[in-house]
């Protein structure tokens, strides 16, 4: 099959306007113009998008599938009182509905061009819809304790839990463990992780995100404290360990100085309050990050310093976080809010580009994962992880510039196409016949009733 297109975004090099590539079952096996693929192959199926743009499919380096239902629950407010609200009402859930949920986010991604998932799960819920979709995903199981005496037991338990995943995933996904927020996570239990990721194991971990963690891990205060009676945040406190102290430090010193950044593929996600030595450290420590532009800002945590994590030399890649957290799986909106956001805090004419914001919703955040070597750029030999976006809309032209195109009037409803391993999973509105649309929306409001308690 050839797919063609008036430009070719291959991310790893510049685009090619009337560019195709040419897909022999998962693998891209040639890239160049379409006149020149046509004649050398003239037997082969071709797909011709018009005016649009042939990408690599996004990779969304930090989401959490099980909450897609709670978009929307609740609105206006901050992360603290937020965060407290989302794990109560959590509560009412069971496993079917986890995995409904689940199955939402999967449709969502799926439909606004995500290829790839690197997902945060308390449940396992998203293993099962993520196989069946053709999703390609990272799936990390998250872990804490709430004392020492806990740590080896939850621990263990985790990495059974891992075995029983893999027994129901895809060949397209891989498995890692995620450390609990810091506010709720034993010490003890970072140590243990940097351990297990010593030798390349997958390690992930929310760093720095919130000023109420920032509060709680250097002064013991906010609302997260351990005496606090603030009622906005009580749900907390019965899942905090009262082992915890006040540290006087910044929470990437924390975590340092408790092993875990001795992961040699830690992936840390928000790191917002962070000075330049907090920098400096996970620059030297070679952490990836991803930040979450619109959940942050939407949340009242603020934004991470993007400029200057990567003129540290960091790899820093997007994600969406929860539909919860940002109201959608939308890595289009992702792209558009932290590239205004970032220029409009920027104090130099240092300021982040479409290029820039495409690379970090694809190749990057591909080496955040360590999958750079499959997807994330159009190259011969990667897999056919491709997305085709249409352009042709009044509100896109003149559209001589497709990076900024892409980033400044693009949407998921532009969307005309999503292929996964040379397999099309959504193609001008229509799903794969084996994704269930209907039956997935139908039983997702019906959880939903639940949060309405």
């Amino acid at each position: 099959m050839i797919l063609t297109a008036k430009y070719l975004l291959p991310v790893s090099s510049a685009h090619i306007e009337n560019g195709a590539i040419r897909i022999v079952d998962d693998t891209i096996v040639a890239i160049g113009h379409v006149d020149e693929l046509r004649a050398q192959y003239p037997d082969d199926e071709l797909k011709n998008f018009g005016l649009a743009a042939l990408m690599p499919g996004f990779v969304d380096a930090y989401t959490k599938l099980e909450y897609t239902a709670f978009r929307g629950i609740l609105n206006d407010m901050p992360y603290g009182p937020w965060i407290a609200y989302i794990t109560e009402k959590a509560r009412l859930f069971e496993q079917h509905d986890w995995e409904i949920s689940s199955k939402m986010g999967v449709i969502e991604a799926i439909s606004s061009g995500i290829t790839t998932i690197a997902d945060a799960s308390s449940h396992g819920a998203s293993v099962g819809p993520l196989a069946q979709s053709g999703l390609r995903a990272i799936v990390y199981q998250e872990v804490g304790a709430t004392s020492h005496e806990k740590v080896d037991e939850e621990f263990e338990e985790a990495l059974a839990r891992l075995d029983e995943l893999r027994k129901n995933c895809s060949d397209l996904m891989d498995f890692g463990l995620a450390a609990a927020p810091l506010y709720i996570c034993h010490p003890r239990m970072l140590k243990k992780l940097g351990e297990y990721g010593k030798d390349g194991a997958r390690v992930a971990m929310q760093l720095s995100g919130s000023r109420e963690e920032y509060a709680f891990i250097h002064d013991g205060t906010s609302s997260f404290a351990l005496d606090s009676n603030d009622p906005k945040t009580r749900a907390i406190s019965s899942i905090q360990s009262k082992e915890l102290m006040p540290t006087g430090v910044s929470p990437v010193r924390y975590a340092d100085n408790w092993g875990i950044l001795d992961a040699s593929n830690l992936l840390a996600s928000y790191v917002v309050h962070v000075d330049d030595s907090d920098i400096k450290r996970l620059a030297d420590r070679g952490v990836k990050v991803v930040v979450c532009p619109t959940a942050t800002a939407k949340l009242a945590m603020g934004l991470a310093p993007i400029v200057k994590l990567r003129k540290a030399g960091i790899t820093v890649a997007l994600g969406t976080d929860s539909a919860a957290a940002s109201d959608g799986l939308e890595m289009f909106n992702e792209m558009h809010f932290a590239m205004l956001a970032q220029r409009a805090r920027q104090l130099t004419n240092d300021i982040l580009v479409a290029k820039d914001m495409i690379e970090m919703a694809t190749i990057d955040a591909a080496r955040a994962l360590a999958i750079d070597d499959k997807v994330g750029s159009l190259e011969v030999g990667k897999q056919a992880d491709v997305i085709a976006i249409d352009l042709s809309n009044s509100h896109q032209i003149p559209t001589h510039y497709p990076n900024s195109a892409i980033v400044n009037t693009a949407d998921s409803r532009n969307l005309l196409m999503t292929m996964v391993a040379g397999k099309i999973l959504f193609d001008h509105g229509k799903f794969s016949s084996h994704i269930e649309l209907e039956d997935t929306l139908m039983q997702a409001e019906q959880i939903r009733m639940k949060l309405r308690q």
